[in-house]
């Protein structure tokens, strides 16, 4: 099945149940309104996902071995957050 889509949430707990293939725990440490946006795209074979928040967290997971997972770090250059995903 194909498919897209962009999610958006305003509280951590719904947003830490939309990430998938893992099991995350999301512990915002700084005071504010949180906002996070899931951006997800799906086709037979392969799933990319890509999140966002607007808080300082800390994120605990736990990946499925049913699917394996690649993860990219965002890149700093010259000034500009860059993420490859």
């Amino acid at each position: 099945m194909s498919g897209s889509g962009v999610f958006l949430f305003d509280d951590p707990h719904p947003y830490q149940v939309a990430v998938r293939p893992a099991q995350i725990e999301v512990y915002v440490t700084a005071k504010g309104d949180f906002r996070a946006e899931l951006t997800r795209a799906q086709l037979p074979r392969l799933w990319l996902q890509r999140g966002r928040e607007t808080l300082p967290r800390i994120i605990r997971s736990a990946v499925s071995v049913e699917r394996p997972r690649f993860s990219f770090l965002p890149v700093r250059i010259r000034g500009r957050c860059i993420t490859a995903a």
